[in-house]
C-alpha cells in the first residue's frame, strides 16, 4: 500500500489566523480611535464672498458625542477689518460626521494684497450629560475602555482672501517649461492674483530665444480673457 507524508497544514493554518488576526486588529485599531480634523485644510475665497463655510470631520466610532473648539487667528488679514473673528464649539451627535463653521469676509474698496487667515481646531472631548467634559473618555455605564479622542492633521485650515477691488496682477503658473519636440500644440496657465475684478483681456505673444521661428516653434500671438472674479 502506497502512502503520502503531508507536511506544513498546522503552519498554513497558522499564517491564515495570524493574517486574520492582522485585519482584526487593524480594524479594532481604527474603532479604538476617534480623529477630529479640517476637510479639507485649505479655502480660497473672494473678498466679495460675503459668508462660506469650513468644514470639520470626524473618523472613528461615530457613536459617542463628541465637542471640538475652533477659532480664527489673523495671518496676514486682520480680524475686524479683513474677516469676522469667531470662535466657539462644534458638536458631533451620535452619527454625524461633517460639521460646517460658517465665516464672514469683509468687503471693502480698498486695493489690497492677497491676503489669509487661519482657523485652529482644540480641546477635542466627549459630551456629558450636563455639558462638553475635559476628559478624554467617553462617559457610559459599562467598564469598556472608551475610544481615544484626539485631533488629527490638519487641525489648522487656512483661508485665502482674494482682494477683489481692482482687475490683477498676471503671470504664468511657472516661470519655465520643458516640453518634447513631439508634443505638437502646448498650452500655458496664466493665473490672476492681487484682484479679480471685472472682465480683462490680456495680449500674448511669442519671441525668439535659442530656438528659431519656422524651425523649433511657430511665432504665435493673441488675446486671452479673464471673465469677473476668474482667477485662471
Amino acid at each position: 500500500m502506497a502512502t503520502k507524508k503531508l507536511t506544513g497544514g498546522n503552519a498554513l493554518v497558522k499564517r491564515r489566523v495570524g493574517k486574520t488576526d492582522e485585519k482584526k486588529e487593524e480594524h479594532k485599531d481604527k474603532e479604538d480611535i476617534i480623529k477630529v480634523y479640517f476637510n479639507p485644510a485649505h479655502y480660497t475665497v473672494m473678498e466679495n464672498v460675503g459668508q462660506f463655510a469650513v468644514t470639520i470631520s470626524r473618523e472613528g466610532d461615530v457613536r459617542p458625542t463628541v465637542c471640538v473648539d475652533f477659532k480664527t487667528e489673523d495671518g496676514t488679514a486682520n480680524a475686524g477689518s479683513d474677516y469676522e473673528p469667531i470662535e466657539g464649539t462644534i458638536i458631533f451627535r451620535p452619527n454625524e460626521m461633517h460639521k460646517q463653521v460658517f465665516i464672514t469676509v469683509i468687503d471693502d474698496d480698498v486695493f489690497e494684497e492677497d491676503e489669509h487667515f487661519y482657523v485652529r481646531l482644540s480641546n477635542p472631548r466627549y459630551l456629558s450629560h450636563d455639558g462638553c467634559t475635559p476628559m478624554n473618555g467617553a462617559i457610559s455605564q459599562s467598564n469598556k475602555n472608551p475610544p481615544l479622542l484626539q485631533l488629527a492633521t490638519p487641525a489648522i485650515a487656512t483661508v485665502m482672501i482674494l482682494d477683489d477691488d481692482h482687475s490683477g496682477v498676471y503671470s504664468f503658473a511657472e516661470t519655465q517649461y520643458e516640453i518634447s519636440e513631439s508634443v505638437g500644440e502646448y498650452r500655458l496657465k496664466v493665473n490672476r492674483f492681487s484682484g479679480a475684478r471685472g472682465r480683462v483681456s490680456v495680449p500674448y505673444h511669442t519671441c525668439e530665444g535659442t530656438a528659431k521661428d519656422g524651425v523649433e516653434f511657430q511665432m504665435t500671438d493673441g488675446v486671452i480673457f479673464f471673465d469677473n472674479n476668474q482667477t485662471s
